[in-house]
């Protein structure tokens, strides 16, 4: 959530502990100098290699916000806002998709408790938005095709997929 953002030495230290032990600075550059050696092996060399650099006062994670889920959500999220139509419901679609269980689970403290509750707020609003316009665009194609001309045989059934919002 904070790629290529600095990210001080102290706000670390209060979202690693609750009560910060004695040495904890000391703990967290072993802590960044592990992350740094599995993000390594991880990435190896490639060109979108997840990287921790130290920055003034604290550090920077450097990786393209679209490997952040929470910020690829909010960009799919915000497009679909901006978006009419089919190009609306795709966004919505991926922003839901990339919504995959509960975020930083198996965090502990109160900081990752905080960020959880706050980052669940976005969701449900995505979600509504996602209703809505398959509702609409449900309702569209009913319309669609309740004044469409009469087939060869005079009648003007109406298929069931007409009759729920489309893409569902």
């Amino acid at each position: 959530m904070d790629a290529g953002r600095l990210v001080t030495a102290e706000s670390l230290i209060d979202r690693i502990w609750d009560d910060a032990p004695v040495g904890a600075r000391r703990t967290l550059h072993v802590l960044v100098s592990k992350m740094r050696r599995v993000l390594e092996q991880a990435s190896g060399r490639e060109p979108d290699a997840v990287t921790v650099v130290r920055g003034s006062g604290g550090y920077i994670l450097q990786l393209k916000p679209e490997r952040v889920d929470v910020l690829r959500f909010r960009r799919l999220a915000d497009g679909a806002r901006k978006a009419d139509g089919t190009d609306r419901v795709k966004l919505l679609r991926t922003a839901v998709a990339v919504w995959q269980g509960e975020p930083l689970s198996g965090l502990p403290g109160n900081w990752a408790a905080r960020t959880r509750a706050a980052w669940r707020q976005e969701y449900p609003p995505a979600t509504r938005m996602g209703t809505a316009v398959r509702y609409h665009a449900g309702a569209a194609s009913y319309i669609r095709m309740r004044t469409a001309p009469r087939s060869f045989s005079g009648s003007r059934a109406v298929p069931s997929w007409v009759l729920r919002p489309a893409g569902v």
